[in-house]
């Protein structure tokens, strides 16, 4: 979204580039039985819970933020 966007090339997206994980799907699958197999309480399972829909909340702001500068963003381009 943001090399269509913003034009970045590889290196303005290093932050979403992850060289270690060729291929996302067996990454995430085994992060998430990682992470349901974890020696968490019922209140620590609602604080992870509670942080992620947080930051998953956060980085849809942000992105909501950068699409309402497009315009002027591409007007100084």
């Amino acid at each position: 979204m943001l090399e269509r966007a913003y034009g970045y090339d590889r290196d303005g997206l290093r932050f979403y580039i992850f060289d270690e994980i060729p291929k996302t799907k067996p990454f995430k699958d085994s992060y998430r039985t990682k992470l349901d197999a974890a020696p968490l309480d019922e209140t620590q399972q609602q604080q992870v819970i509670d942080e992620a829909n947080l930051v998953f909340g956060l980085n849809g702001a942000l992105f909501a933020d950068l699409a309402a500068d497009l315009d002027r963003y591409r007007a100084r381009v």
